[in-house]
């Protein structure tokens, strides 16, 4: 094989290669027993074809066939060679090919940005919580009342809902939680789930600010694909919440800074050696099903689908990352 590395900005590299025809064999070769098994499979009482038979009816086939595995193999074997790691898909482009002659082509493609340090200097993760009032509690006990009104208007007013006793709330949680028997059950109840809501608000935006901080303190390049891949992305997501449209340039630059965040994740993930384990998993549901009010059991169902649990192992790491952020006032990670 030969192959020559051509680079062109930080990221984007090209590979030429050429392929000696004896290097190929193995793959010709291979391809023309497999047609001549299926041949034997489809056609049992027929005398086998010879491979110069196969060569002659199936030609493009086998041409096509060993242009593609070949090329990904010695693309795979330059990459090694060269010391790189790709973040695309390459773009392949052939020279012309026919059986017994070299195979020549080029693949360009970007690689993964080299980040030896990553800067997370003066950031501390400081989630306040925020106290809940005596006025919320109210507000929430009103919103109980209309629930289990009989009258069930969205309109029904103030003075038409029923008046708050523990009688009532001993009847109407029997069934639901017993432990929940008087007035003052309920507003420790409701104090502990609004109090669980804003603590989940305050810390989706602290988490929010250590992002920003996280892309500020740290510049690099990163592939334009993956760019582009994110930004079609956001522009889906747009269109389903029926936004107007978007500020492109600004949707852009979101699409890079998110791309930034994911490779700046991963280093501080390998660097800290935090990883998520079934008991992370497990609490995770726990929590989850507090959070949407259901069996923990149904919770597990939908982590059988491979993207959520995907997504929920992202948030376990997010999380165990801001509790490293959270001990670790203002230091700087480093290799």
């Amino acid at each position: 094989m030969k192959c020559r590395l051509e680079q062109s900005g930080a990221l984007f590299h090209r590979l030429q290669i050429e392929i000696a025809p004896v290097d190929l064999i193995p793959f010709q070769e291979k391809i023309i027993n497999n047609l001549i098994g299926i041949y034997k499979t489809q056609n049992p009482t027929a005398n086998s074809p010879t491979e110069q038979e196969i060569k002659q009816k199936f030609l493009r086939q086998i041409e096509r066939t060993v242009q593609a595995q070949a090329s990904q193999a010695f693309y795979e074997k330059a990459l090694e060679l060269n010391n790189l790691k790709a973040a695309t898909e390459p773009d392949l482009k052939f020279g012309k090919y026919g059986l017994g002659a070299s195979l020549q082509f080029s693949a360009e493609f970007e690689i993964i940005p080299n980040i030896r340090s990553i800067d997370t200097g003066g950031i501390f993760f400081n989630p306040q919580k925020v106290p809940v009032t005596e006025a919320q509690i109210d507000l929430a006990i009103q919103e109980f009342l209309k629930k289990i009104s009989a009258h069930g208007k969205p309109n029904t007013t103030e003075a038409e809902l029923p008046q708050i006793t523990d009688s009532l709330v001993e009847t109407t949680f029997k069934n639901i939680d017993s432990a929940i028997k008087s007035v003052e059950n309920l507003r420790l109840l409701l104090r502990e789930q609004i109090q669980d809501v804003q603590n989940e608000i305050t810390f989706k935006n602290e988490k929010s600010r250590i992002f920003d901080e996280l892309i500020r303190l740290n510049v690099f390049e990163v592939p334009q694909k993956l760019v582009e891949k994110q930004y079609e992305s956001l522009v889906r997501v747009n269109k389903l919440k029926q936004k107007s449209p978007p500020d492109s340039l600004r949707l852009k630059e979101t699409a890079k800074n998110l791309v930034r965040l994911k490779y700046i994740f991963e280093w501080l993930l390998e660097n800290f050696k935090l990883t998520c384990d079934r008991q992370d998993l497990e609490a995770w549901i726990a929590k989850q099903a507090r959070r949407i009010n259901q069996d923990q059991n149904h919770v597990r169902v939908q982590l059988q689908n491979p993207e959520a649990q995907r997504l929920a192992v992202a948030e376990i790491l997010e999380d165990k990352l801001m509790l490293m952020f959270e001990k670790k006032q203002g230091f700087k990670a480093s290799s």
